[in-house]
């Protein structure tokens, strides 16, 4: 009984020493008349500020370190963009083979669109590289281009090209151009096919009925030249396409309708030429046009993504 009454004891007092030490391992200060408990750091805290000498862990004399380190600016990013290859109207189809690379009208859309819309590029550098694309689609993402324009700076490069290239690098706010490169803009043609001939010597006799002078989808077989009615109809296409060309041409460059309009009548350029003309503003190499465009567009703290 009385080893039972020792061993009671020892455990109680273990249990308060127990006690003792979390209390103290918590900071807690214990009252009296039982009332609710106030941290003892923050008690000390208190007194340090009463005294006039601030705590040990005080914000004031341990300020965090982005407030003693200014935060490091992030680079402006120059988004580089080759236009070349294919452009397609839809996703190609699936193949065994290697897949494909070419992107589609509406991939170079969204693309220009997310280089619009990102904060971090400070300009767009377009190089033109041949890309084969139909007119529409020239005209579109010349659109798109001159809307990005608008809102952080556009600059092409151009080695040579076509009027679909040129009608693209138009819509940039600058374009630059290998010293010896050369401009290919000679207005607009359209070639037809006839197959009269081919099918005389085969001894083949076609029979079509023509309704209508300017129903010429059987004249390729029927004729060994369109009619004047045929002619004119291509006529009044390839005149409408012309003053799309030359007016938006004069839009995206800023000159008078007669002014391009006479410009694209003297083509094919060369560099030179096309500087003359104003289709151009800068005959420059493409590394040192990479080199300039850095500084020129976000200075020092610059750094080229993309392509």
């Amino acid at each position: 009984m009385g080893n039972r009454r020792r061993w009671c004891g020892t455990m109680v007092a273990a249990v308060a020493v127990l006690m003792t030490w979390a209390v103290a391992m918590n900071g807690w200060a214990a009252r009296a008349d039982g009332a609710e408990a106030k941290p003892a750091k923050a008690a000390r805290k208190a007194k340090a500020v009463a005294s006039g000498k601030p705590a040990a862990n005080s914000p004031t004399t341990q300020p965090a370190a982005s407030q003693s380190q200014p935060a490091k600016q992030a680079k402006l990013q120059v988004a580089h963009m080759r236009l070349g290859g294919t452009v397609l109207n839809s996703p190609p189809g699936f193949s065994l083979f290697a897949g494909s690379s070419a992107m589609t009208l509406r991939d170079w859309l969204q693309r220009l669109a997310q280089a619009r819309n990102d904060q971090a590029v400070h300009a767009v550098a377009l190089e033109l590289d041949g890309p084969s694309l139909s007119w529409a689609q020239a005209q579109e993402l010349a659109d798109a281009i001159k809307r990005l324009d608008e809102v952080k700076p556009v600059y092409a490069f151009l080695t040579e090209g076509g009027a679909s290239d040129y009608l693209i690098a138009s819509a940039a706010r600058e374009i630059a151009m290998e010293p010896m490169g050369s401009l290919m803009i000679t207005g607009l043609a359209a070639e037809l096919t006839f197959f009269r001939g081919t099918m005389n010597l085969l001894g083949i006799q076609p029979q079509f009925i023509q309704i209508g002078r300017f129903k010429g989808a059987a004249e390729p077989f029927d004729r060994s030249e369109p009619s004047e009615e045929l002619t004119g109809e291509y006529n009044k296409i390839l005149d409408d396409l012309f003053d799309q060309l030359v007016g938006q041409i004069a839009r995206q460059r800023r000159l008078k309708f007669d002014q391009a309009r006479k410009a694209v009548d003297a083509g094919p350029f060369t560099t030179k030429g096309a500087l003359e003309h104003k289709l151009v503003d800068r005959s420059i190499t493409r590394q040192k046009w990479q080199a300039e465009l850095s500084k020129k567009a976000a200075g020092k703290a610059c750094q080229w993504t993309g392509d």
